[in-house]
C-alpha cells in the first residue's frame, strides 16, 4: 500500500491476513470501528459476520438493530461515548444504556401516537442521532430520567447483557477454530 493508504489500527500480522484469506489489494480499514469491508473474502457471510461481531462496539450495534432496527457505523458509535470531538464530554456505559433506553420509549410513544391518530407510524427518524444529541447536545434530555423509564431501562440493560455473553460466545468460538486450524 502506497503512504497514507492503510489506516491506523488496520495493519495486521500476515498471519492474522492469511487467516482471513485478505491478499494484495484489498481494502484493510480502521479496526476501532464498524466495517462490513473489514474482512473482505469471498464468502459473503464470513466476512459480514466477523465484521460485526469482532468490532469493540459489537454490542451496541446488535443493540440499536436489534430494538430499533437501525444499522450505525464506527463513528456514531464512538460518539455516543465521546461527544463532540472539540468537547470530549465521555459518556459511560450506564449513561449510554440509560438514553438508549429513554429513547426507546420516546420512540415508541411516538409510534403509538401516530397509530392512535391513524397517521403512518414511522417513530424516531434518526435513531442515533436523536441518542447523540440527547447525551451531547445543548440540552441533553437522555441525561435526565423520565416517568415510565425504569422498566425500560431494565429492558435494555438486560438486553446488553444478553449481546454481551452471545458477542463474548462468538468471537471464543472463533478463537478456538482459529487455534486449532494453527
Amino acid at each position: 500500500m502506497g503512504v497514507g493508504e492503510c489506516p491506523n489500527l488496520a495493519v495486521l500480522k500476515l498471519s492474522e491476513l492469511a487467516d482471513h484469506g485478505l491478499v494484495n489489494g484489498q481494502q484493510l480499514v480502521n479496526l476501532e470501528g464498524i466495517n462490513e469491508r473489514l474482512i473482505n473474502t469471498g464468502d459473503e457471510s464470513f466476512k459480514h459476520t466477523d465484521a460485526l461481531y469482532l468490532q469493540p462496539n459489537a454490542v451496541f450495534f446488535f443493540l440499536l438493530y436489534r430494538l430499533f432496527n437501525v444499522s450505525c457505523g464506527a463513528r456514531e458509535l464512538r460518539y455516543l461515548f465521546t461527544g463532540p470531538k472539540h468537547t470530549k464530554s465521555f459518556a459511560d456505559t450506564g449513561d449510554v444504556l440509560k438514553a438508549i433506553a429513554r429513547t426507546l420509549l420516546a420512540h415508541e410513544r411516538k409510534l403509538a401516537e401516530q397509530e392512535r391518530s391513524g397517521r403512518k407510524a414511522v417513530g424516531i427518524t434518526n435513531v442515533v442521532a436523536y441518542i447523540n444529541s440527547g447525551l451531547h447536545g445543548k440540552i441533553q434530555y437522555l441525561r435526565q430520567s423520565v416517568r415510565g423509564d425504569q422498566s425500560y431501562i431494565e429492558r435494555v440493560n438486560s438486553m446488553y447483557n444478553s449481546i454481551q455473553e452471545e458477542v463474548e460466545t462468538y468471537k471464543n468460538k472463533r478463537n478456538i477454530e482459529k487455534g486449532e486450524s494453527s
